[in-house]
């Protein structure tokens, strides 16, 4: 259930960003969905799938992921690893566009702080 939430809440988001870039939708309108599916605990987002991708949307694709493994990690009982999860989407949005960054980043310290993340 949880990890449906997080789908819901980052949808959006990626949408947005697709569109915003449409000159290169046709190249990747797949990348996101791909790396949220993909998204599983221990498993860092793969930067070669999104060639082609301008950085600032790659950013947020990576962040995506990040979060989304991170609560995969919490539904098996690894708050560590998801802590790392977290750690590794803050750092990739230090690539986004700043606004968008800090938006994303506050929900995410929001579940480095209620998994008590060091």
């Amino acid at each position: 259930m949880r990890r449906l939430r997080m789908l819901i809440t980052l949808a959006p988001i990626l949408a947005a960003l697709v569109w915003l870039y449409c000159d290169t939708a046709h190249a990747v309108a797949q990348v996101p969905a791909v790396a949220v599916e993909n998204a599983k605990c221990g498993v860092s987002f793969d930067k070669s799938s999104g060639e082609g991708i301008p950085p600032a949307m790659l950013a947020v694709i990576e962040a995506a992921h990040e979060v989304v493994a991170g609560q995969d990690c919490v539904a098996t009982a690894k708050v560590a690893t998801a802590c790392e999860h977290w750690q590794r989407a803050l750092k990739a949005l230090a690539n986004a566009d700043p606004t968008l960054a800090a938006d994303i980043s506050a929900g995410i310290k929001g579940l480095m702080q209620q998994h008590q993340c060091a």
